[in-house]
């Protein structure tokens, strides 16, 4: 049952969240392909251009994370989305290009860029949001659990008249339902607390009042 409620929760939060992923999984995407043009097949230890160079990237043995092909590349950047900040990579790829260039500039621009949107952004987004939507479905699967769904409670009588026949009707709502009973709560819930506040408020401005 246990395992059953766990699966449950996971899945919900999955589809209910499903935009929120997508948008981080875009990010990486897209900065994959970008990577893959700008420093694909360039970054190992006998290119000539980093010879002089004195990175950590190949001491700690860093070459797994690389741009030469789409799915290095996406790992590569999954990975610095999981750790904010990759040192060793990203000075790898400026080494690329002598200071103050062209090049240099827009590997600059390439690594705050994605830093700022996926990391900062789209990853705390993430985090965040999952959070907030893991504690609702836990609160509404508690709920569901101790009282039945209109829904369920009509289709008992058909449930019961298809089990004497042998058939057995199960009862299963969509993704898209879940993810709007979902948001409906939050909003509801937020609507509450404005509700409350300004209540709190109110009543604070009329004792004010009194006092006077």
């Amino acid at each position: 049952e246990e395992y059953r409620k766990t699966w449950e929760i996971i899945s919900r939060m999955v589809s209910t969240c499903g935009d929120v992923l997508a948008m981080n999984l875009l990010m990486i995407y897209l900065w994959s392909a970008a990577g893959l043009q700008l420093f694909g097949g360039q970054i190992y230890k006998s290119n000539p251009i980093l010879k002089d160079a004195d990175l950590d990237y190949f001491e700690s043995h860093f070459e797994v994370y690389n741009f030469n092909d789409m799915g290095a590349a996406m790992v590569s950047m999954f990975f610095v989305v999981l750790t904010d900040w990759v040192d060793q990579i990203s000075l790898a790829c400026m080494a690329l290009h002598e200071h103050y260039t062209v090049g240099w500039f827009l590997t600059v621009f390439y690594w705050l860029s994605f830093y700022i949107g996926a990391p900062l952004i789209a990853w705390n987004v993430w985090t965040a949001f999952s959070i907030d939507v893991f504690c609702m479905i836990k609160e509404m699967q508690d709920e569901e659990d101790d009282q039945k769904t209109n829904t369920e409670k009509n289709l008992e009588p058909l449930q019961a008249k298809m089990a004497e026949e042998g058939v057995c009707l199960h009862i299963r709502e969509s993704a898209a339902l879940g993810r709007d009973k979902v948001y409906a709560k939050m909003f509801e819930e937020d609507d509450d607390d404005d509700k409350e506040g300004s209540q709190g408020s109110s009543d604070k401005g009329d004792s004010e009042e009194g006092d006077d």
